[in-house]
């Protein structure tokens, strides 16, 4: 079968069209971001790591939150602000977490987050988190302050579950 050049010309010029379509249709794909499940965390807390009396009885309180911003200085976030305004910096927080002892560590099993706002969430976009924490005694106030100690990493949400928090220093 021939074809002659004014019967390949119309589909010649929608070619650029389509590719156009075909593009943008990607790029918009790849701006989209699915939900994922946020991860149970596994915190664990050895009272080698930090300066005592932390990270050695059951009664500790773990404070976590997690957010997309990537830069967010940790220690800042957790000392400088007042309690709404260092919880409206995240995306998720777990607040009030009681900490067990098991020998000379305190650990807990983070599975319920809740909005900066207070209600539950069990979704975020997919991708890495900055994950921000802090281990405070019962009798300390609820802003971290010298000698605590703090978590600063990553949380991939949509990923394995659980993930480790467990490399603390002291503030």
């Amino acid at each position: 079968m021939r074809f002659s050049c004014s019967q390949l010309r119309l589909p010649l010029l929608l070619l650029p069209f389509g590719f156009l379509l075909f593009s943008l249709a990607g790029c918009l794909e790849q701006g989209s971001s699915a939900d994922g499940v946020i991860p149970d965390l596994w915190v664990e807390c050895s009272s080698a790591q930090v300066y005592p009396p932390y990270c050695r009885n059951s009664g500790e309180i773990l404070w976590i939150g997690l957010s997309k911003e990537f830069d967010l200085d940790c220690a800042a976030a957790l000392s400088s602000f007042s309690t709404t305004q260092r919880n409206n910096q995240f995306d998720a927080i777990a607040d009030n977490i009681s900490l067990s002892k098991s020998g000379i560590r305190v650990n807990a099993n983070i599975h319920s987050w809740s909005t900066p706002q207070g209600a539950g969430i069990g979704t975020l976009p997919e991708g890495s988190y900055r994950a921000c924490a802090f281990i405070r005694l019962s009798s300390d106030n609820d802003r971290m302050v010298s000698g605590m100690p703090y978590f600063s990493g990553f949380v991939d949400v949509g990923g394995a579950s659980p993930q480790n928090v467990n490399d603390w220093i002291s503030y």
